[in-house]
């Protein structure tokens, strides 16, 4: 019973995080990397974030152990921030 409240509140926390990271990452990065306007970048980024968000909650529920769960949306947050701080102005 721990296992899935945890679980439901990794995918609904991790898919917000991380659907939100990913926007925000591709809004700063695309007018950077010279691929269009800032709000350019926003609408691929909100439209991705999307599929993000299904794949962490598939994630979330599809892996055996909680810590490699865990482990795995850290790692994926990490990497996201990466392209945050590199591009801010």
């Amino acid at each position: 019973m721990v296992s899935l409240v945890a679980r439901i509140l990794a995918a609904v926390i991790g898919c917000y995080g991380l659907a939100s990271a990913w926007s925000m990452a591709l809004a700063l990065a695309w007018p950077q990397l010279g691929l269009g306007a800032r709000a350019e970048g926003t609408m691929i980024g909100l439209v991705f974030a999307f599929a993000i968000g299904v794949g962490v909650v598939i994630w979330c529920f599809t892996v055996v152990s909680l810590r490699r769960m865990l482990a795995g949306l850290l790692l994926a947050a990490l990497l996201l921030c990466l392209p945050i701080f590199r591009f801010l102005p």
